[in-house]
């Protein structure tokens, strides 16, 4: 168990890696942002979700091999995120992914998997024999049996143990303000109306401002309106 108190030493003295890094959805992305933290001891699992809370995300959910590939190649690969426990396994940041011991689909190992977002789990990347039969282990971490891979592994949440994760990824998802912003820096020039004409050519959902499933002179009207207008 942990308390309250402890999550917050922890969260004072967590060490932000890196700037936080936005997967665009010009470049296929969702347009959330993503952090990694390193934790300065082992902790467990409900622990780690606190403190993503505190930081103002949850910890990252990765629903898809694009979304897993992108995520461990601009920031989960990095070494200093990644540990060799005394079992010589490689130890990466937790995930927000746990084992629904109450779902109706509950078996071991593999069934009762679910992301806190209660997005559908129907993507994984276990390592190959994970998850194993071994009861009472419920959360997910990036982990290899060796090198630094995009594989994971399922583990108790337990804070007491030396060889649970020190980092973990934060997912936030960013309320769009400005719509027009379409590459998400925060302008609006050029590169947003660049990137409306192509993703309005290609029929992509992005583009459709209306929101009525139809790609018209309405959408290019209120993307224009919305442009205009300006950000916050």
């Amino acid at each position: 168990m942990f308390s309250i108190a402890t999550t917050i030493v922890s969260l004072c003295c967590a060490s932000i890696l890196a700037d936080v890094v936005q997967w665009s959805e010009l470049d296929g992305g969702n347009g959330h942002e993503y952090e990694s933290v390193i934790i300065p001891s082992s902790t467990s699992w409900s622990e780690a979700v606190v403190i993503a809370d505190l930081l103002g995300g949850h910890l990252a959910t990765l629903t898809s091999q694009e979304e897993l590939d992108w995520v461990f190649s601009n920031l989960a690969s990095d070494p200093s995120l990644w540990f060799i426990d005394s079992f010589g396994f490689h130890v990466g940041p937790y995930l927000g992914g746990f084992q629904d011991f109450s779902a109706p689909d509950y078996s071991e190992p593999a069934g009762g998997w679910r992301w806190i977002t209660g997005e559908k789990w129907n993507f994984n990347a276990w390592q190959p024999g994970q998850p194993n039969n071994v009861g009472g282990q419920e959360v997910l971490h990036f982990w290899s049996s060796v090198g630094i891979r995009k594989t994971w592994q399922d583990l108790a949440d337990s804070g007491t143990e030396p060889n649970n994760p020190r980092s973990i990824i934060i997912e936030r998802d960013i309320v769009k303000n400005c719509p027009a912003d379409l590459t998400g820096d925060g302008q609006l020039d050029f590169f947003d109306v660049s990137g409306f004409l192509v993703l309005f050519q290609l029929n992509d959902p992005i583009a459709d401002f209306t929101g009525d499933g139809q790609f018209d002179f309405f959408d290019i009207s209120a993307f224009l309106s919305a442009f205009t207008s300006g950000c916050p």
